[in-house]
């Protein structure tokens, strides 16, 4: 038995099952009649002389169940989908579609949906039908399209036998929104009174939709267009902060060169001054050379800091040995701890003597110098220790490095904030110890950044101990007689001739002082197209040290020429330049190297530095 809320091809029997019934009323087909009642008998209520007309039993239930089912979704093309679907059931139409301007949003039919179809190549209904529609804003209902005159001229009923059309204007808030269009090819006489105010419910409520999907739309990517302009302030702002940054620092690491290098040719002359206040004056250049270093490792730790954050940090692996690092780390730090009273061992496994394994090395130097000067800070008497083990793993090496001290040691409490940037452990630290508060989170962020992980182990009063462990990929295994080759030097006579490119007069002075003490016959230049000239008339130069901010022309273009005229002059042995910079950036090094520099150095430049560049061309 038929019951009178069905939906979809069910709801089109029942509604040609009353028409008949209808019409064997008004014929008084007394046996047929009797004969379908036995089938259905919810037909005896049906009046005879109006069968065609008579209104189809839908409840508010089913109203409200289609509407839920119209607005579940989020996505406008699915509630417009959903919506044409709903409304196919309720009004028995065999094709639906919505129509936006000239582009046929949706339409479905036989279970098949098509998206955003040009209106000048739709082929499912009467174009003409729609443009009336539109311009006129008033529904249009033909109950027997093909014979209708209305549409006598149209040439798509011409050649489709349509029998049910409904166009209907979509309006919400006094504005056409689109068009709604339906038909049958089955059944005429399909789009009565009663299914019309049920489609004017639905239409209404699916233009109340779409408004609000348009809403929504627009709000959503007025809110993405302010994320995306806040987004470009504050990467502008962040830019325009690590430019100053960049620039303060270099304007700070010129000075600090000429002063640790003033201080390192005063020690120099020292060693052999035979004067009553030697020893005070060795002491005043010492406490000279120790604030510019403190100086230019606040400048450092500051530039490092804002390149972390900006995540512009790039590691550089090149092959070396550990133990070389590690040998230059005591070095550096072993006047300190004389000067204190303290014993600064190392004890390393065979691998970091004998394994030459690909690492960054300046980045490695960063972490293990924070670690060690920390421990030098925080410890008044005793020792400190640097132990390395190691773990071979297929073709890489496990590598545990511990800095131990007998210090004042860390409590749980303070432990916990340890490695926040601009931490102290207590206000009573920074009065007495000083610093920056950034060596040990700028330790972790690289160490993190290899892959590997940083800990500590403290007791208050007892000492702490920091554990860095890191896995390197082994670049090559030494023999005995190469780890012993590595250890020896090498002694030439050849005098190298070198080209110093520096625009500041004390630096200039400085660096030529300290290529002199090397041995080397030097040239300077004030600025670029000066050093130009003088590669030219003095040229050739076993190594030039290229300032890259120089006026007239900057380091880089200099470069750039130098290589060009070697370049035209066939030189089979290009000249090893060194660019010089007061900014740390991966910016400023891969500019150096795409002008054609072998090597970028960071102000302030030391001796030693100098004696291990000249050493690497002899």
């Amino acid at each position: 038995m038929y019951i009178l809320h069905h939906t979809g091809s069910e709801r089109m029997a029942v509604h040609s099952l009353r028409k008949s019934y209808g019409y064997y009323k008004d014929w008084e087909a007394t046996r047929k009649l009797n004969q379908m009642l036995a089938n259905h008998e919810e037909l005896s209520d049906i009046r005879p002389q109006s069968p065609i007309h008579d209104p189809p039993l839908i409840n508010t239930r089913f109203l409200q169940h289609s509407l839920d089912v119209i607005f579940t979704s989020m996505d406008s093309n699915r509630t417009v989908v959903n919506a044409l679907n709903t409304i196919m059931d309720v009004s028995s139409a065999t094709m639906s579609c919505f129509i936006v301007n000239d582009i046929v949003r949706a339409q479905c039919e036989a279970n098949q949906s098509d998206y955003n179809i040009p209106l000048c190549n739709w082929n499912s209904g009467s174009i003409l039908l729609v443009q009336h529609v539109m311009k006129s804003q008033q529904q249009i209902v033909l109950n027997c399209a093909y014979r209708d005159p209305f549409v006598k001229d149209d040439p798509f009923f011409a050649l489709n036998k349509c029998k049910s059309v409904l166009c209907m204007p979509v309006i919400y808030k006094n504005q056409l929104q689109g068009v709604l269009y339906l038909s049958n090819h089955l059944i005429s006489n399909c789009f009565d009174k009663s299914i019309q105010v049920i489609l004017a419910v639905l239409v209404s409520q699916l233009a109340c939709n779409l408004d609000h999907d348009k809403l929504v739309h627009q709000q959503m990517a007025q809110a993405a267009q302010y994320q995306k302009a806040m987004a470009q302030e504050q990467d502008n702002n962040r830019r325009k902060q690590e430019e100053l940054i960049d620039r303060i620092c270099h304007e700070i690491r010129n000075p600090v060169q000429g002063i640790l290098g003033n201080c390192q040719l005063l020690q120099t002359i020292m060693l052999n001054l035979n004067h009553p206040d030697a020893q005070e004056m060795k002491s005043c250049v010492d406490s000279i050379a120790k604030c510019g270093r403190y100086q230019k490792m606040v400048t450092d730790d500051m530039l490092t800091m804002s390149k972390l954050e900006s995540n512009k940090v790039e590691l550089n692996p090149a092959p070396l040995l550990l133990c070389e690092v590690i040998d230059n780390v005591t070095t550096m730090n072993k006047i300190e701890c004389e000067r204190k009273g303290l014993t600064l061992t190392c004890s390393l496994s065979d691998d970091y003597y004998k394994t030459v394994v690909s690492i960054d090395g300046g980045r490695f130097t960063t972490v293990l110098m924070n670690l060690v000067t920390n421990a030098i800070k925080f410890t008044a008497k005793g020792h400190i220790t640097i132990t390395g083990s190691s773990e071979k793993v297929d073709n890489e090496i496990s590598f545990v490095i511990q800095v131990r001290d007998t210090g004042c040691g860390i409590t749980l409490d303070e432990q916990v904030n340890l490695f926040n940037k601009f931490h102290q452990t207590t206000e009573k630290v920074y009065s007495e110890y000083g610093g920056s508060g950034l060596g040990l989170f700028i330790s972790k962020m690289i160490v993190e950044l290899m892959g590997g992980n940083i800990t500590v182990q403290s007791e208050k009063n007892v000492g702490s101990v920091f554990l860095v462990s890191f896995q390197c990929s082994v670049y090559q295994f030494l023999m005995a007689e190469e780890t012993h080759a590595l250890d020896t030097c090498v002694s030439v006579n050849k005098k190298i001739k070198v080209l110093i490119a520096e625009d500041n007069k004390i630096n200039q002075r400085v660096v030529c002082r300290m290529m002199q003490l090397c041995g080397c016959d030097t040239s300077v230049a004030g600025n670029g197209e000066e050093a130009v000239e003088i590669f030219l008339q003095e040229g050739p130069f076993d190594m030039i040290l290229m300032d890259v901010s120089m006026p007239v022309i900057d380091g880089y273009q200099c470069t750039e020429k130098i290589r060009q005229i070697e370049q035209a002059n066939g030189v089979l042995q290009r000249t090893r330049i060194i660019g010089l910079s007061g900014n740390m950036s991966d910016e400023y090094h891969s500019m150096g190297k795409k002008s054609g520099m072998d090597q970028m150095k960071n102000k302030p430049i030391s001796l030693d530095e100098i004696k291990k560049l000249i050493a690497s061309i002899t």
